[in-house]
């Protein structure tokens, strides 16, 4: 009876570092579309609220690519513009839909996010894998032939004017054994296919998986800095801006 239980649990740590081995060497290239969140309908729509409208209309179309292999994945926008997709609704999307592209390295758990400000290329680095501050709940629904698990996190935003507060809202398929995911959210138990942030939902529209010679993963260029030395060095710029247009 012992061996049986012994062998019981040699097989059942040989099929755990089987599965282990196999979500490392998992896959893709993931394609996601995105709407703007609904508004409330009973505010008067003031001018902003009507140019980032115009703004939406002009990057329909756009959309936003995953790429991972092993333990680092890359989200950036798709740079080839569509016949009703202007430059500036690329740009729109890029700067304040997505952020600028995202490169995850799990290994050692660092977001790196490249973007251009003011003619200039930075690559704002983060920690957001070192702590797990999602809530996963039980509630799930499907997202194609996928069992989706919602999760949440609450983030908060300080400018000048205001602190916002809200949820993220994530959801996920364990069926696809990655942590990655849209932007910088990820470190969920598997593959996130929809996200919702504080204006934009971003929802997957094409699922490939690839043999690991046929994804790469780029090297990011531009000035390494922190996100509170990125918030730090945009706040200088604006105010040489506002001082110039002063003079």
């Amino acid at each position: 009876m012992k061996k049986i239980y012994l062998l019981l649990i040699i097989c059942c740590l040989f099929n755990s570092v089987l599965y282990s081995q196999s979500n490392e060497n998992v896959a893709g290239h993931i394609v996601y579309k995105f709407i703007q969140n609904q508004r409330d309908s009973t505010k008067k729509k003031n001018e902003f609220d009507k140019l980032n409208d115009e703004l939406m209309r002009q990057s329909k179309g756009i959309t936003f690519n995953l790429k991972f292999k092993g333990k680092k994945s890359y989200f950036y926008i798709d740079e080839v513009l569509e016949n009703d997709v202007s430059p500036m609704g690329h740009s729109h999307a890029k700067i304040v839909v997505g952020g600028g592209n995202y490169l995850t390295d799990l290994q050692n758990k660092t977001v790196f996010r490249q973007t251009d400000s003011f003619g200039e290329r930075f690559l704002v680095t983060s920690n957001t894998l070192s702590s797990s501050d999602w809530t996963l709940t039980k509630e799930s629904k499907m997202i194609g032939k996928y069992k989706c698990y919602k999760a949440y996190k609450t983030k908060t935003i300080i400018n000048p004017a205001k602190k916002f507060t809200f949820n993220i809202v994530a959801w996920y398929a364990p069926q696809i054994p990655v942590n990655f995911g849209i932007k910088d959210f990820n470190n969920l138990p598997g593959l996130i296919l929809e996200l919702q942030d504080s204006h934009f939902t971003f929802y997957v529209y094409k699922i490939n998986f690839l043999s690991e010679d046929e994804v790469e993963i780029p090297i990011l260029k531009g000035e390494k800095i922190t996100e509170e030395e990125y918030k730090r060095q945009i706040e200088k710029m604006n105010g040489i801006i506002i001082s110039d247009k002063k003079n």
